[in-house]
């Protein structure tokens, strides 16, 4: 009927929706952040820190590379956090 649009199920948002799924969905100038260890999930576009503390956690990327930090990880990577501790 005329209310079918109103019962469908409800999509992932996508574009100005403020969902990405990974980085290439994002303007040049940011990443798409995600949570720790989502690597395959959704996320939101976030710009890129020019600054990141100088502290190093080591942390492996969802590219499989480790960074000191979630700031460097999307910096110089455009990525987010697998999991915490140097890329096995």
């Amino acid at each position: 009927g005329k209310d079918a649009a109103k019962d469908a199920p409800l999509e992932t948002p996508t574009g100005d929706a403020g969902g990405c799924g990974s980085s290439t969905d994002c303007l040049s100038t940011e990443y798409c952040d995600k949570s720790i260890g989502d690597c395959a999930g959704r996320g939101v576009c976030k710009m890129i820190s020019s600054f990141c503390p100088t502290f190093c956690s080591n942390m492996c990327g969802c590219d499989r590379v480790t960074y000191c930090n979630s700031c460097y990880a999307a910096k110089n990577g455009r990525t987010t956090i697998a999991y915490n501790g140097a890329c096995e």
